[in-house]
């Protein structure tokens, strides 16, 4: 599956959320890499996890009626980040959490704002 086929989830003026592809690795790695964004999440991975990280994100979107979804802007196409509900495993008492990480030059634009926002809704 390409990115052009993948499942939209929601769309706000300047995002699209939709379901990963394998082809947004690359994109994935400015977050999933990065010490400064993964700070208060799961850790960083190596660049040669982030593809085993998106099968499984694949994967749970069957098993699964939430999950975290490709942040994309719409006037580029560039995978950003991420956003999406996932159930909090940590805290079952919590139920479901929003999670969100943005690549750092995405940082300051509240563009995560706006894609919590919508999620949210």
């Amino acid at each position: 599956m390409t990115a052009r086929d993948a499942k939209t989830i929601l769309k706000t003026e300047r995002l699209t959320l939709r379901e990963f592809v394998a082809e947004d690795a690359a994109d994935m790695e400015a977050v999933l890499c990065d010490r400064d964004v993964m700070l208060y999440s799961m850790g960083t991975l190596k660049p040669s996890e982030v593809s085993i990280w998106i099968e499984r994100t694949i994967k749970s979107y069957s098993e699964n009626t939430i999950g975290n979804w490709a942040m994309v802007e719409n006037e580029s196409g560039t995978v950003m980040g991420y956003c999406g509900l996932t159930y909090s495993k940590d805290y079952p008492e919590h139920g479901i959490e929003l999670n969100y990480r943005l690549a750092k030059p995405w940082w300051g634009k509240g563009l995560a704002t706006e894609i919590a926002t919508a999620v949210i809704d």
